[in-house]
């Protein structure tokens, strides 16, 4: 892998407490895989923030003293920031490719393909209706 997102949840110190373990096997395995550290959850944080188990300080120094490409609070029950960390992650790993559009359709999307080759842009066709 070129790019690895390594998460921990924002209100479980235990899992931030073991990302060095998961990074290290990591970088022993590629040494130059892109990271984006991510604390998941945030929208629990921010419903209480006495449930924040871990600061945006600390994990923005693990970032530091680990060389990541950038961290980020995210939540998947809201969307908050999902789309940005690969947003970041294919601007990073393939920026002539990636045009910076995002949100609505397929803008700025493409189609890797498996075995490390050429990439696909992905057209941005409306549907025929239906879900």
């Amino acid at each position: 892998a070129n790019a690895a997102v390594i998460a921990f949840d924002m209100t479980e110190r235990g899992t931030f407490d073991a990302m060095p373990k998961y990074w290290d096997v990591l970088k022993n395995a590629k040494p130059d895989c892109r990271v984006v550290v991510v604390g998941c959850k945030s929208d629990l944080v921010d419903e209480n923030p006495e449930r924040c188990a871990v600061t945006s300080d600390e994990a923005r120094q693990l970032v530091s003293d680990r060389r990541a490409l950038r961290y980020f609070e995210t939540s998947a029950k809201t969307g908050q920031n999902v789309e940005s960390v690969f947003d970041l992650l294919c601007k990073d790993l393939m920026p002539e490719k990636y045009d910076g559009s995002s949100g609505s359709g397929n803008q700025g999307t493409f189609r890797l393909s498996a075995d490390g080759g050429e990439t696909t842009p992905i057209e941005n066709k409306p549907k025929a209706g239906g879900c």
